[in-house]
């Protein structure tokens, strides 16, 4: 049987965001515009325009005072006040200042290196100040690159210590770069020829390579066992649907041995214990560990696992794959969802899901649960999960199941018994409050009004208050159709506000296409208009604000001024999406 536990997970009512258990009882006092998911045990909550944290119990931990928070990394996060932005730790203590919104550099989530010079403990004490420039490795450790000696000095920490340990000081170097994995790269030149090396947190390198066509951000540990590095600048995935991807290896070396090794597999790391591999021309999977194959079947298909089974398909049919026993269990489903498994966990139909009303049924193999098949699998943007990185289709909730209802998302526990829907179909995350575009969609056109304020005879663009923000209405007064360029379907728009030197400055825009077919014009109608909603933050600066409207690549068109209250430090933050929730690290490489 599975082990219930007290989980904490954000959901909506009619009122706003809570916090509930995994039995559906409500933690939070009172309710709120906003609660995030979870990072580092505290939860970002929003509420009249001011931002804060929670802890697991619903409880503020740190007041509703900033004009945003970020995520905590660790044992630090970004907030945002008056046009600044502080790095602060678990008490509010403010570590660093800084004029953009530049996510804390971490290392081994307890310790912050700021602006390159200085590493913070979690308790806010200054361990390490250095004259010499500091790189976060996250693979590697913290380096210190000492440019006036050509040398790098490379330290590490452990988890709970309240030290940084010098491990390894590297001379004689050329160049200095640390991969997309975090791992600390050195070139060094011997005999007159340029090699790679790669090294571990214990400063041990793990592979040499030559340099020739070879990329160094490209290069990847795999299997903990081999590191690869394909020609040129080719890029391959690194997750698809959550799961680890690797793609031919061209080269492959393994750690141990440093060399090169002749397997011509397509290696597939999926989560942490499915060890599958795609046979190179071929769509047919088989087990391999990284040294050999260690299975007796060949798959045409596989979805992700966990640490027991690995959904797998021969034919019509879908298996349990028990990898240590290397047996199989015969499920009664033609389909099994790409989500695949977690803990026991899957969704599953009998029936042909390739539709938009597809259903599965919610199979939970620990406790012997199988629901009807009546339940959306909803797709989840990556901003309900780590705002703002690449999309994912599917993610796994960390402890409740999310599914769609009668088209609203609702929460199952794992015995598979509804204990909460959201009145919206759509969960609010900030993306809603704060947005990079003016999205105003072509049609859903309307007659115009006989009195209206619209410019006659000619397509008008004009703008109002509305509860969230403001309207965009698009009209053709004239008595002929209106020729307009559009991009995807979508009218090209931004949203510009007047700043202190009483310029016009841009800070919303539809994100350009570099498709020459996502352009092309169309005809609006006479005697038509539409209506479009550009939801703003809520605050009290007021700001006067205007709408442009390109029609083709030379006319614009500007709409009527408006006064309106946002919140003013927030509308325009070019690092915001990029920035939030993720690690601030630089990879790429430091010429000595």
């Amino acid at each position: 049987m599975g082990i219930t536990v007290n989980a904490q997970t954000p959901v909506r009512n009619e009122q706003g965001y809570v916090l509930i258990d995994y039995d559906g009882e409500v933690l939070t006092k009172s309710t709120y515009d906003y609660i995030s998911k979870a990072s580092s045990r505290y939860f970002i909550a929003v509420k009249n325009g001011l931002w804060g944290y929670l802890n697991n119990n619903g409880e503020v931990v740190i007041q509703l005072q900033y004009d945003v928070a970020y995520p905590f990394n660790g044992a630090f996060a970004l907030v945002g006040k008056n046009g600044s932005y502080h790095q602060i730790n678990k008490q509010n203590k403010i570590l660093n200042t800084i004029d953009w919104a530049q996510a804390p550099v971490v290392y081994n989530k307890q310790f912050l290196i700021v602006n390159h010079k200085n590493v913070f403990y979690e308790d806010g004490d200054l361990l390490l100040e250095s004259q010499h420039y500091l790189i976060n490795a996250p693979k590697s450790g913290i380096i210190e690159w000492r440019s006036s000696s050509d040398t790098i000095l490379q330290y590490a920490a452990r988890q709970n210590r309240k030290n940084i340990l010098k491990v390894r000081n590297h001379i004689k170097s050329d160049t200095l770069f640390i991969t997309q994995q975090g791992y600390l790269g050195l070139i060094k030149t011997e005999q007159n020829k340029k090699s790679y090396s790669i090294y571990n947190e214990r400063a041990q390198p793990l592979a040499k390579m030559p340099t020739e066509g070879i990329n160094p951000n490209n290069i990847r540990v795999v299997w903990r066992n081999f590191v690869y590095w394909p020609i040129g600048n080719a890029f391959y995935p690194e997750r698809i649907y959550g799961q680890e991807v690797h793609y031919p290896m061209q080269h492959l070396s393994y750690i141990k041995r440093n060399n090169k090794t002749e397997y011509g597999f397509q290696l597939s790391d999926k989560y942490f214990n499915d060890q599958m591999t795609l046979l190179p021309h071929t769509e047919k999977w088989i087990q391999f560990n990284g040294r050999y194959v260690t299975g007796k079947y060949i798959f045409d298909d596989i979805v992700p696992g966990d640490d027991r089974f690995t959904p797998v398909k021969m034919e019509r049919d879908w298996y349990l794959l028990n990898r240590k026993k290397d047996t199989l269990t015969k499920t009664p489903f033609k389909y099994i969802h790409p989500l695949g498994m977690n803990d026991g966990r899957f969704f599953a139909s009998t029936q042909d899901p390739g539709s938009s009303e597809e259903k599965w049924a919610f199979v939970n193999l620990e406790e012997n649960i199988k629901t009807d098949e009546i339940y959306g699998v909803p797709v989840i943007p990556r901003d309900d999960i780590g705002l703002f990185n690449e999309t994912v289709f599917y993610e796994w909730d960390d402890h409740l199941n999310v599914v769609m209802k009668n088209g609203k998302r609702t929460f199952i526990n794992n015995k598979g018994e509804i204990i909460w829907t959201n009145p919206m179909s759509k969960p609010i995350t900030p993306q809603d409050y704060f947005k990079t575009e003016i999205i105003i969609n072509q049609g859903n056109y309307k007659d115009v009004p006989s009195k209206s304020s619209f410019k006659k005879n000619q397509l008008s663009v004009r703008i109002g208050p509305s509860k969230n923000g403001i309207k965009v209405s698009i009209a053709n007064t004239s008595k002929t159709i209106a020729p307009i360029v559009i991009q995807d379907g979508k009218f090209q728009t931004k949203l510009e506000y007047k700043n202190a030197k009483g310029e016009w400055e841009v800070i919303a825009f539809l994100d350009p296409s570099w498709c020459g077919n996502s352009y092309y014009p169309m005809d609006f109608p006479a005697k038509k208009m539409t209506i479009g909603q550009v939801n703003l933050p809520s605050g009290n600066t007021k700001m006067l604000i205007r709408v442009i409207l390109e029609v083709n690549h030379e006319t614009l068109l500007t709409s009527n001024e408006i006064i309106i209250s946002t919140n003013g430090s927030r509308m325009r933050v070019p690092e915001y999406f990029r920035g939030y929730g993720l690690v601030h690290r630089r990879h790429g490489s430091y010429r000595l």
